[in-house]
């Protein structure tokens, strides 16, 4: 845990640096300043970290499975970071980017550790619903369980995204996209259904939690409930981007 939780705290040095970015450095790539991608991959790298390190830290200490697994997402964080960092402090794209044969090594590299990644997360998955912490609530179990599974959904949904080279379906990528996430206003955006499967981590845990709280009967039924529901807003946003269809 002590390199997960540096690569965490790591986050929001990077972010004042990417704010910094933001206000002084003048360049843009597909209408946004160069830093904002920096800014949202530390956001979201932050809070996949400690939401990662919540779930394996009800396990015991020195529980080597879990270990490695924040081990192995620390180490692939880390690099994802670095190299998005690296990119747009050269005024370049990250992601889908084979224009130069550097810039190809570096957009497979972060393909190579997010799929590191991705390993790691279904190693935690497994231990959830193999070997789950014992004394867990049940409601806070299925939760965690679930919001992994989607989780895995989210990061599976990015390969549309890949063998695209692209997230926009219907244009280029870039043009006009709502605040901060700059999600496109006029096209479908594969990126939309991809952050709902992978916030599912952080909502479905939170369902179990306020379902154990408000002390509800059949606990994981109403978990499982809510995961299916969750699920197919997850499916009616990758259908409503693959059809070209903006999320507003």
């Amino acid at each position: 845990m002590r390199w997960l939780t540096r690569v965490l705290w790591a986050q929001l040095a990077l972010a004042v640096i990417a704010l910094s970015g933001m206000a002084f450095d003048s360049r843009r790539l597909l209408g946004v300043s160069v830093w904002l991608k920096p800014l949202k991959f530390e956001v979201s790298i932050f809070i996949f970290l400690l939401t990662l390190g919540w779930m394996i830290r009800f396990y015991p200490p020195g529980f080597r499975p879990a270990e490695w697994v924040a081990r192995m997402a620390a180490l692939a964080m880390a690099v994802e970071i670095a190299l998005v960092n690296l990119q747009a402090a050269r005024g370049v794209t990250s992601h889908f980017n084979n224009s130069t044969p550097f810039d190809a090594i570096v957009f497979n590299t972060m393909g190579l550790f997010i799929l590191l990644n991705s390993f790691a997360a279904a190693r935690l998955a497994w231990l959830y619903w193999a070997a789950p912490p014992p004394l867990l609530s049940p409601g806070l179990l299925w939760g965690i369980r679930w919001g992994l599974m989607l989780l895995l959904a989210g990061s599976i949904e990015a390969g549309s995204m890949l063998a695209r080279l692209a997230h926009t379906v219907g244009a280029a990528d870039g043009g006009a996209g709502l605040p901060l996430v700059n999600w496109s206003v006029a096209h479908g955006d594969l990126r939309v259904a991809h952050a709902m499967g992978l916030h599912g981590m952080q909502a479905l845990p939170l369902a179990g939690w306020l379902v154990e709280r408000w002390k509800l009967a059949r606990p994981a039924a109403l978990v499982s409930g809510a995961a299916l529901g969750y699920t197919a807003i997850f499916l009616l946003l990758l259908w409503q981007a693959l059809a070209g269809r903006p999320l507003l």
